[in-house]
């Protein structure tokens, strides 16, 4: 088990990280990888064609990464090899990970008899680490993995390269195809990872409890807003609510709108219905972040 250590306020507390995992066997129909796949940079998105991913672009790296989960540094980033027996100057294949919305990370692309090693510094321009021969068999299984800086390609289990480096240590595994043929087809995407996710610090500015007192709200109106004291609280600040204890059955068709002013936290419970509804009086826990 790993542990995240969050910083609240003076308080250091410690929560459980679970190793990560993931897979897609693509066996859906023809087009976009869907919600759980965010396009990598301005690569083009890849697409499924016949229960796998091929190749949609001559001449373009189409990329992909994972972002239905988050993940640990330690990444592994797999997936079977559907395409061409043999070697193509036209097309390639790659498993990646530590990717970004900021177009950085990792890839391992096998092109045309040899397999690169290469780093995104923040645009699609790669930047090759290192290389080594390596031809595609059709069902061979292609790897990257990337533990603490060392970064390596594996074909069918086996190293082909390795190398390290340390520029990115977070981000989500991913998968490229490159080209336009049977040369650029991959299927069966698996990927694992495990570490300590690092978070931005959180600041705690304030706490405390509050009673809304009971009122009956018309419908498509609030209540009279509640204001609590919350030294140093900014109109910048993130407020987050809780009930203090089971709000039953009415006052869980409420909705309570909560902001920040200088020194204050503001409660209203609003009423969306199309009826006026009572609210009890319900008690609030409220924390104040940054």
């Amino acid at each position: 088990m790993k542990h995240l250590i969050l910083a609240l306020g003076l308080l250091l507390i410690t929560l459980p990280i679970h190793a990560q995992s993931a897979s897609d066997n693509f066996n859906r129909a023809n087009g976009g990888l869907g919600a759980n796949w965010t396009t990598f940079g301005t690569d083009p998105a890849p697409t499924i064609t016949n229960n796998q991913i091929q190749g949609n672009t001559a001449a373009m790296q189409q990329t992909a990464f994972w972002s239905a989960n988050t993940f640990g540094p330690d990444q592994s980033s797999t997936a079977t090899y559907t395409g061409t027996t043999g070697n193509d100057p036209n097309a390639g294949v790659g498993v990646l990970v530590r990717l970004t919305s900021a177009t950085t990370g990792y890839r391992c692309e096998w092109f045309n008899g040899t397999v690169y090693l290469q780093k995104y510094p923040g645009t699609s321009t790669l930047t090759t680490l290192t290389t080594g021969a390596s031809s595609l068999t059709n069902s061979d299984t292609i790897k990257m993995t990337a533990t603490g800086t060392t970064l390596t390609c594996l074909k069918n289990g086996v190293s082909v390269v390795s190398t390290t480096d340390s520029t990115y240590t977070t981000g989500a595994p991913g998968i490229n195809v490159y080209g336009y043929n049977g040369f650029a087809s991959l299927d069966d995407w698996t990927t694992a990872s495990s570490g300590v996710v690092t978070y931005p610090s959180v600041q705690l500015v304030g706490s405390g409890t509050v009673t809304i007192p009971s009122s009956s709200i018309p419908a498509g109106s609030c209540s009279t807003t509640t204001t609590v004291p919350a030294v140093g609280t900014l109109t910048t600040d993130k407020i987050e609510v809780t009930a203090n204890a089971n709000p039953g059955v009415v006052n869980s068709q409420l909705n309570i709108t909560v902001w920040p002013t200088i020194d204050t936290v503001n409660l209203a419970t609003c009423n969306s219905s199309g009826s006026a509804i009572v609210l009890s009086g319900i008690t609030i826990n409220w924390a104040v972040i940054r």
